[in-house]
């Protein structure tokens, strides 16, 4: 069964049970606000991979291989959220429980969660 809890069609970014969907958008839309989000994101995760990066040559470390472990590491810290099966079944609810992640099931809940840690994350010494 299709799940019924995905009715905004039109978002360009989303929220559909428990993960966000990055779609198209139409001719009319402007998505000028959710590129913002990814963009600062994007800037946020490459700022921190710079700094990671240039810790390990200050150490004398290769180029290549503080790039290589700097990135293992990352996948190795990241690959719990990674689900490559059916986010809008029963089995990600239960997958989500059993590694300890939350599984916020609508866009006013996970922007609650959002606004309840006083900061949006990613938007230190930037501005925002």
């Amino acid at each position: 069964m299709r799940d019924n809890t995905d009715r905004n069609r039109t978002s360009p970014f989303a929220f559909t049970g428990n993960k966000f969907e990055f779609r198209a958008v139409g001719s009319s839309a402007n998505s000028a606000s959710t590129m913002t989000v990814l963009n600062v994101i994007v800037a946020d995760q490459l700022n921190r991979f710079k700094t990671d990066l240039d810790a390990r040559l200050a150490k004398g470390e290769k180029k290549e291989l503080a790039i290589v472990d700097i990135l293992k590491e990352y996948y190795a810290n990241s690959k719990r959220i990674l689900f490559e099966g059916n986010g809008y079944s029963d089995e990600w609810v239960e997958e989500a429980a059993r590694r300890g992640l939350s599984n916020i099931k609508s866009s006013p809940d996970a922007l609650g969660f959002l606004f309840s840690l006083n900061r949006w994350p990613c938007s230190n010494g930037r501005g925002l």
